[in-house]
């Protein structure tokens, strides 16, 4: 019996009408055929081919873009519903993902894009070019950059689309490379403060501005320096205040303040000059500047306010109170003992010292009072206490009670032991009411008694001397000055000493003007030179000259005043053995003359017939000078020497001699080398030959003793008397022994 179909006839014209013309998908068609009483084994058309839309196509790096596959049977009727699989033939250029959605990569191309089907495939030709650049984006805007710092800019390419591209090359440009530059990578560097400057930022002729504004670099850290300082009370010292930046830059211009933790000990000045006004400390003063603070410490102390040199000894006062150090054989230092100190050693008998003046053994002082002490060697009477004792120690009074207001000590010494010593030694004062007054070895007239080879172990009056308000003594001469400037000489003249032509023995035992007109405010003598300042500064000299001591650029002897080249004006004069020194009026020292052992001060070891000026940029108040050394007292309170240190003279704790100023350490900072003592032996010379020096016309030099390789040989002048000796070769200390 046949089955009863489940649908009618029309139901089957609607499900052909239904299928005509489609291309079901196999779950559509399979239930179609079920509700049209057809077969249910359908079987679905094979993609019979695959096309593309677009078939060509191009893209911007970075650009996305999606493509369209269709996908027809044999018979041209569309497929859907089919797996479709994408792929790039080169990834680098454009890729593909899934949905057919393409994505720019990098400039290339064309490059294919492939759509597969059941084993049908369709491809697509993209080309992907570089985007133009349509806008510049600089960030920040506006910037401010301190000095000597950066700051980074950024620049930000985006294409019409405001897509931002990158890889792009950028130009950067300053419109103020003196204020700030900028680098290849946006890197802003301030230079100087100042601005707005425009920083420019070019892409492919789009263009972007920042304005940058330089500011002056914070600072980050301050130094004081000294970091610490002793000063003397009444004098003052400046502090310096470095600011730098974080980049340990010194900056300049800033606002630095000042403060000092006790006042009263300790004042600070708005820039920075500390006054000591009481002993004591340390004081804290601190500099301050944009928050950053340093600090540095102040102790005051009673220093030297006066200094004095002798051959191989120097002295100092502080408070009244003298003080010496050096040389001690016969008792120079005053301090009870015969040992030599390598620094200050206070003077014995509590006297109070307004001034003080040393000769090559010995020492001589002004109390408040107006009195002379004198102590060392007195062979010659040169201590004026009416002996000729050796050694005194400490102080004793010059007799006849003079009340005194200048003291000048001189003479020379020659040691060459065991065949010959010759030395003699003299002082001479000014009393208050203006009278010379001298005592001592009168070899050559020095005493200016009118007599010579007579000493006088008390003050005797010069013979000629008018009133004189100030003295300087040589080695064998003596200079004073009147009020209104003149100078008057005595003693020895061989090489014109006294400002008037010399010759064979040539002296003068009384008291003679210098002629020349010329007026001077003070007077200094070295062993057979004389130099005087006028009162505009200018410096002459006269006498030897055999090491250039006169300072006019030549070593031929001048028997008149002769002016010190190089224009340099001076308001104090010193003189040593053959050496000269100065103090301009900006506290300046300069030398000139022998620098054996670096009595010059410059660092060096030869001699200069011009004024060269003493190392370590130094700003003095006061200078000494004698045989081999200087001292001086330099603006703060410190006190310097330099030159021939064989004894300790220099005073800062050592033997070795200093080419440069070296520092003296002051008594309240020498306990620690207080017990250092050196030894004190009668210095004995080298070899030396005696020769001619103080006259033109000696007699052939012969020997009259020898021992060793060395031999003594003598000068005898017209009358037979057998005068000093000279040193040609250094002693172990590196000085050319001249003493005569």
């Amino acid at each position: 019996m046949a089955r009863t179909p489940l649908i009618s006839a029309r139901q089957r014209n609607d499900c052909a009408i239904s299928l005509r013309g489609r291309a079901p998908g196999a779950l559509f068609a399979l239930i179609l055929m079920v509700a049209c009483g057809g077969p249910t084994d359908v079987k679905l058309a094979p993609v019979g081919a695959v096309s593309i839309a677009p078939a060509t196509a191009s893209l911007e790096v970075g650009e996305s873009g999606t493509l369209v596959a269709a996908l027809t049977d044999a018979k041209g009727a569309t497929l859907s519903g089919r797996v479709i699989t994408w792929k790039t033939s080169n990834p680098t250029v454009a890729d593909v993902d899934a949905g057919g959605r393409v994505t720019g990569v990098a400039d290339g191309g064309p490059i294919a894009i492939t759509a597969t089907s059941e084993g049908k495939s369709a491809a697509a030709q993209v080309t992907v070019r570089i985007a133009a650049v349509a806008a510049v984006v600089l960030t920040p805007a506006a910037a401010s950059v301190a000095q000597d710092t950066t700051v980074q800019l950024a620049a930000v390419v985006r294409d019409a689309r405001g897509v931002a591209l990158s890889g792009r090359s950028i130009a950067w440009a300053t419109s103020e490379a003196r204020l700030a530059t900028v680098s290849n990578a946006g890197l802003v560097t301030g230079i100087a403060p100042g601005g707005p400057v425009t920083i420019t930022a070019t892409v492919e002729s789009k263009s972007a501005t920042t304005q940058i504004t330089v500011t002056p670099p914070p600072v980050a850290t301050v130094a004081v320096t000294p970091a610490s300082l002793s000063i003397s009370i009444g004098t003052t010292a400046t502090l310096a205040a470095v600011v730098r930046d974080k980049k340990n830059t010194v900056l300049t211009g800033r606002q630095v303040t000042w403060s000092s933790s006790n006042i009263a000990i300790v004042s600070v000045s708005a820039a920075g000059v500390v006054t000591a006004v009481a002993a004591g400390g340390p004081v804290r003063i601190e500099a301050t500047s944009e928050g950053k603070t340093a600090s540095a410490t102040v102790t005051v102390v009673a220093g030297f306010t006066v200094v004095a040199t002798g051959r191989s000894h120097s002295c100092g006062i502080i408070s009244g109170d003298a003080f010496c150090w050096g040389g001690n054989e016969v008792g120079q230092l005053g301090d009870g003992s015969a040992q030599d100190r390598l620094v200050a050693s206070m003077v014995t008998g509590g006297l109070k010292f307004v001034s003080l003046s040393l000769a090559h053994f010995g020492a001589c002082g002004i109390t408040t009072s107006g009195a002379a002490y004198c102590w060392g060697d007195g062979a010659w009477g040169q201590r004026g206490d009416g002996t000729t004792v050796r050694p005194q120690t400490t102080p004793i009074a010059v007799v006849g009670g003079y009340s005194f207001r200048a003291l000048a000590s001189g003479g020379d010494y020659f040691n060459f032991a065991p065949l010959f010593v010759l030395d003699d030694a003299h002082v001479c004062g000014i009393t208050t009411t203006g009278a010379a007054l001298c005592w001592g070895a009168n070899r050559w007239g020095e005493l200016g008694r009118g007599t010579t080879f007579r000493s006088s172990s008390v003050p005797a009056p010069v013979t000629g001397a008018p009133t004189l308000a100030s003295i300087a003594a040589g080695a064998f001469h003596n200079c004073g000055l009147t009020a209104g400037g003149d100078a008057y000489c005595w003693g020895y003249n061989a090489q014109g000493q006294l400002g008037r032509p010399g010759g064979t023995g040539a002296y003068s035992t009384t008291a003679t003007l210098v002629p020349g007109g010329l007026r001077f405010a003070s007077l200094a003598l070295g062993d057979s030179h004389s130099c005087g300042l006028t009162a505009a500064g200018e410096a002459y000299c006269w006498g030897y000259n055999i090491y250039g001591q006169i300072g006019d650029g030549t070593k031929v002897d001048k028997s008149t005043p002769t002016r010190v080249l190089g224009g340099i004006a001076f308001r104090q004069i010193a003189a040593g053995e053959d050496f000269t020194c100065g103090v301009s009026v900006s506290g300046e020292a300069w030398c000139w003359g022998d620098n054996s052992a670096g009595r010059l001060g410059d660092g060096s070891a030869v001699d200069s017939p011009v004024p060269v000026r003493v190392a370590g940029g130094l700003s003095l108040v006061t200078l000494a000078s004698h045989d081999f050394h200087s001292c001086a007292i330099a603006t703060g309170g410190r006190t310097y020497c330099w030159g021939a240190n064989g004894r300790g003279q220099l005073g800062d704790g050592g033997t070795s001699n200093a080419t440069t100023p070296v520092q003296v350490v002051l008594p309240s900072a020498s306990s620690a080398v207080a017990s250092r003592r050196a030894p004190s032996p009668r210095r004995q010379d080298s070899c030396a030959t005696v020769e001619e020096r103080l006259g033109r016309a000696w007699t052939p030099a012969v020997t009259i003793a020898s021992s060793g390789a060395c031999s003594a040989k003598e000068m005898r002048r017209v009358d037979g008397a057998v005068i000093r000796a000279r040193v040609e070769s250094p002693d172990a200390s590196g000085v050319r022994r001249k003493q005569y």
